[in-house]
């Protein structure tokens, strides 16, 4: 029952995380968008964006549909909400606070103000899990955040896998120098402590190596650095137990009738070591 719980329970993260970009776009949330006027909010409330925000988008929206806002200025107009000129009415409207705005195109019979309507609506959002310190939603940044924690764990664990079976087993399999040097290596590494590593490589700008600039940018450097720091110190534990693997089954009799019948070390290692 409990691991059917916790399937269940990281089946539905995997979920959001593939669905990331789909949720984001029904809830019209973006992770990076800050609003400082509605910082540290609490869960399932509500906050409108800034006046200049409201402006931009009044302004590119006019721009856009011209024929509609002149229309809907001269509607405006015709009911006297505002005392402001007819090409500066629109704007004077949208930027009024969101319920305010709403009332007083839903007392206007018509279709000319569906459109704005629904421009007005995206100016206030709800918050689930309520803002962080500079505004942005804290549900669609763990949605998102949720896509990148299993992005890196899956490809992580792959990394190591592969990298700790291949080192091991050609330790393992050769021994001598080739098993001195990849163990001692292993040991090393296993050694280091983890936190000045972190700091280093922390501090360390990718972009300025060769390349780096065309394989990284500003917003995934920080996950390619986490990435080669956990693939850094994750295979040595799967290369020692695959290394011991390989030493208790490289003398047994399947092994030495594969060699005897002319199998390369490749092929006894893939096909037969492996599969035990």
């Amino acid at each position: 029952m409990r691991s059917l719980c916790c399937s269940l329970v990281i089946g539905f993260i995997v979920l959001l995380a593939i669905f990331a970009d789909l949720i984001s776009s029904l809830t019209d949330l973006n992770p990076n968008q800050q609003n400082i006027l509605g910082r540290y909010l609490p869960p399932m409330s509500h906050s409108e964006i800034s006046a200049d925000t409201k402006q931009t988008l009044l302004e590119k929206w006019i721009t856009t549909n011209p024929t509609q806002a002149k229309t809907l200025a001269k509607i405006l107009v015709d009911q006297g909400v505002s005392s402001s000129p007819e090409d500066e009415i629109v704007l004077d409207v949208g930027t009024r606070s969101q319920k305010e705005a709403l009332e007083i195109l839903q007392k206007i019979d018509s279709s000319e103000t569906a459109n704005f309507q629904n421009l007005l609506a995206s100016f206030s959002s709800l918050h689930l899990l309520g803002t962080d310190e500079i505004g942005r939603d804290v549900f669609i940044r763990l949605v998102y955040g949720a896509r990148i924690s299993m992005g890196v764990g899956v490809m992580v664990a792959l990394t190591s896998a592969i990298l700790g079976l291949i080192l091991g087993s050609l330790a393992g399999y050769y021994g001598g120098f080739i098993d001195t040097l990849l163990m001692r290596v292993t040991d090393s590494l296993l050694s280091l402590p983890m936190m000045p590593i972190l700091i280093i490589v922390s501090a360390i700008d990718l972009q300025k190596l060769p390349a780096g600039k065309f394989f990284l940018s500003q917003g995934n450097e920080s996950i390619v650095k986490m990435f080669l720091i956990l693939c850094l110190f994750s295979w040595m534990p799967v290369a020692r137990l695959a290394r011991g693997n390989i030493l208790s089954l490289k003398n047994m009799d399947f092994v030495l009738a594969a060699r005897t019948l002319g199998a390369k070390d490749h092929t006894i290692i893939l096909r037969h070591l492996f599969r035990t």
